[in-house]
């Protein structure tokens, strides 16, 4: 989630996927998913942010009513 958090604020990179610099096949597999998933959180960052605020601003306004009675 730490990393989440610095991707979604801007205050994280990570050095672009090459094959090469990784021997274990299993570490290939691993950073390369990771790295495109952070891409791709990167690149919709905004997008992201909106519609996370929309969804907790609804829940939160759902849940803090308070009934006239």
């Amino acid at each position: 989630m730490v990393l989440i958090d610095k991707a979604l604020a801007g205050e994280f990179e990570m050095d672009e996927f090459r094959k090469d610099d990784l021997a274990n096949q299993a570490h290939q597999i691993i950073y390369k998913n990771l790295y495109e998933k952070f891409t791709d959180l990167k690149s919709n960052r905004n997008r992201f942010k909106d519609e996370s605020e929309a969804l907790y601003k609804a829940a939160l306004e759902k849940y803090s009513r308070k009934d006239s009675v």
